[in-house]
Protein backbone atom coordinates (compact mmCIF):
# COMPACT_ATOMS: atom_id res chain seq x y z
CA UNK A 1 0.00 0.00 0.00
CA UNK A 2 3.03 2.36 0.86
CA UNK A 3 4.74 1.37 -2.34
CA UNK A 4 1.57 2.18 -4.34
CA UNK A 5 1.08 5.63 -2.64
CA UNK A 6 4.86 6.47 -2.87
CA UNK A 7 4.06 5.75 -7.15
CA UNK A 8 1.09 7.65 -7.00
CA UNK A 9 2.48 10.70 -5.85
CA UNK A 10 5.37 9.99 -8.16
CA UNK A 11 3.05 10.22 -11.07
CA UNK A 12 1.20 13.34 -9.65
CA UNK A 13 4.21 15.06 -9.64
CA UNK A 14 5.37 14.19 -13.03
CA UNK A 15 1.98 15.40 -14.55
CA UNK A 16 2.13 18.60 -12.42
CA UNK A 17 5.91 19.30 -13.71
CA UNK A 18 4.10 18.62 -17.17
CA UNK A 19 1.65 21.06 -16.70
CA UNK A 20 3.85 23.44 -15.52
CA UNK A 21 6.10 23.10 -18.42
CA UNK A 22 3.14 23.54 -20.68
CA UNK A 23 1.68 26.51 -18.73
CA UNK A 24 5.13 28.22 -18.74
CA UNK A 25 5.91 27.51 -22.47
CA UNK A 26 2.19 29.19 -23.12
CA UNK A 27 2.78 32.13 -20.79
CA UNK A 28 6.13 32.82 -22.29
CA UNK A 29 4.36 32.62 -25.55
CA UNK A 30 1.72 35.13 -25.05
CA UNK A 31 4.50 37.73 -23.44
CA UNK A 32 6.62 37.55 -26.75
CA UNK A 33 3.22 37.17 -28.79
CA UNK A 34 0.91 39.84 -27.31
CA UNK A 35 3.35 42.90 -28.20
CA UNK A 36 4.46 42.02 -31.71
CA UNK A 37 0.38 41.24 -32.16
CA UNK A 38 -0.51 44.56 -30.71
CA UNK A 39 2.53 46.37 -32.69
CA UNK A 40 1.54 45.36 -35.81
CA UNK A 41 -2.12 46.18 -35.80
CA UNK A 42 -2.03 49.83 -33.93
CA UNK A 43 1.75 51.09 -34.39
CA UNK A 44 2.49 49.52 -37.84
CA UNK A 45 5.69 51.62 -38.48
CA UNK A 46 6.85 50.89 -34.86
CA UNK A 47 6.52 46.90 -35.69
CA UNK A 48 8.16 47.59 -38.85
CA UNK A 49 11.45 49.40 -37.73
CA UNK A 50 11.16 46.86 -35.00
CA UNK A 51 11.78 44.02 -37.18
CA UNK A 52 14.08 45.26 -39.44
CA UNK A 53 16.66 46.58 -36.33
CA UNK A 54 15.93 43.12 -34.92
CA UNK A 55 17.14 41.65 -38.61
CA UNK A 56 20.29 44.03 -38.36
CA UNK A 57 21.26 42.87 -34.77
CA UNK A 58 20.96 39.30 -35.64
CA UNK A 59 23.26 39.77 -39.15
CA UNK A 60 25.80 41.78 -36.95
CA UNK A 61 25.78 38.77 -34.34
CA UNK A 62 26.20 36.21 -37.14
CA UNK A 63 29.36 38.05 -38.30
CA UNK A 64 30.53 39.88 -35.32
CA UNK A 65 30.71 35.66 -34.06
CA UNK A 66 32.11 34.44 -37.39
CA UNK A 67 34.69 37.39 -37.29
CA UNK A 68 35.81 36.04 -33.52
CA UNK A 69 36.14 32.68 -34.41
CA UNK A 70 37.86 33.60 -37.89
CA UNK A 71 40.71 35.50 -36.24
CA UNK A 72 41.84 32.98 -33.93
CA UNK A 73 42.03 30.87 -37.19
CA UNK A 74 44.07 33.66 -38.99
CA UNK A 75 46.59 35.43 -37.47
CA UNK A 76 46.57 39.10 -38.60
CA UNK A 77 43.68 41.54 -39.28
CA UNK A 78 44.49 41.47 -42.64
CA UNK A 79 43.90 37.90 -43.31
CA UNK A 80 40.93 37.84 -41.47
CA UNK A 81 39.29 41.03 -43.44
CA UNK A 82 40.51 39.71 -46.96
CA UNK A 83 39.59 35.75 -46.41
CA UNK A 84 37.03 35.63 -43.90
CA UNK A 85 34.25 39.36 -43.43
CA UNK A 86 34.99 39.97 -47.35
CA UNK A 87 33.65 36.55 -48.58
CA UNK A 88 30.91 36.14 -45.67
CA UNK A 89 29.56 39.48 -46.52
CA UNK A 90 29.59 38.55 -50.33
CA UNK A 91 27.72 35.49 -49.41
CA UNK A 92 25.08 37.35 -47.41
CA UNK A 93 24.80 40.33 -50.50
CA UNK A 94 24.43 37.31 -53.15
CA UNK A 95 21.62 35.91 -50.26
CA UNK A 96 19.30 39.35 -50.39
CA UNK A 97 19.57 39.41 -53.96
CA UNK A 98 18.22 35.68 -54.18
CA UNK A 99 15.59 36.96 -52.01
CA UNK A 100 14.69 40.34 -53.52
CA UNK A 101 14.20 38.79 -57.06
CA UNK A 102 12.54 35.71 -55.88
CA UNK A 103 10.03 38.38 -53.81
CA UNK A 104 9.59 40.83 -57.38
CA UNK A 105 8.73 37.45 -58.89
CA UNK A 106 6.60 36.64 -56.79
CA UNK A 107 4.98 39.93 -56.37
CA UNK A 108 4.28 40.17 -60.00
CA UNK A 109 2.73 36.92 -59.99
CA UNK A 110 0.59 38.21 -57.52
CA UNK A 111 -0.17 41.10 -59.15
CA UNK A 112 -1.09 38.96 -62.62
CA UNK A 113 1.41 40.37 -64.85
CA UNK A 114 1.94 37.11 -66.04
CA UNK A 115 3.73 38.46 -68.92
CA UNK A 116 6.73 39.81 -67.31
CA UNK A 117 6.55 37.03 -64.29
CA UNK A 118 6.65 33.94 -66.41
CA UNK A 119 10.10 35.00 -68.31
CA UNK A 120 11.64 36.42 -65.15
CA UNK A 121 10.80 33.33 -63.51
CA UNK A 122 12.51 31.49 -66.33
CA UNK A 123 15.50 33.49 -66.00
CA UNK A 124 15.87 33.51 -62.06
CA UNK A 125 15.92 29.46 -62.67
CA UNK A 126 18.56 29.77 -65.27
CA UNK A 127 20.90 32.31 -63.52
CA UNK A 128 20.42 30.26 -60.19
CA UNK A 129 21.59 26.82 -62.19
CA UNK A 130 24.62 29.33 -63.92
CA UNK A 131 25.72 30.03 -59.95
CA UNK A 132 25.58 25.99 -59.18
CA UNK A 133 27.67 25.43 -61.96
CA UNK A 134 30.17 28.04 -61.25
CA UNK A 135 30.14 27.02 -57.54
CA UNK A 136 30.82 23.43 -58.35
CA UNK A 137 33.26 24.21 -60.67
CA UNK A 138 35.27 26.25 -58.47
CA UNK A 139 34.84 24.00 -56.12
CA UNK A 140 36.13 21.52 -57.96
CA UNK A 141 39.01 23.63 -60.25
CA UNK A 142 38.94 24.72 -63.30
CA UNK A 143 38.91 21.35 -64.81
CA UNK A 144 35.41 19.89 -66.23
CA UNK A 145 35.70 17.15 -63.81
CA UNK A 146 32.61 15.66 -62.27
CA UNK A 147 32.18 13.87 -58.98
CA UNK A 148 31.89 10.48 -60.43
CA UNK A 149 35.66 11.16 -62.74
CA UNK A 150 38.21 9.49 -61.13
CA UNK A 151 41.70 10.44 -61.71
CA UNK A 152 44.29 7.64 -61.76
Amino acid sequence: MKRLLQDLINTLQRAGLYLGFVIGIGLMGFIIVFPLWYLSTYYRQVYTSLVFLILLFLILFWLGKRSIRLSRQYGSAVKLISRGIIPALGRVLMLLCYIICLYGIILLYSHGFLAAAIPLSILYLIFMGYMKYLKNRQKWGSKTQHKRDIDF
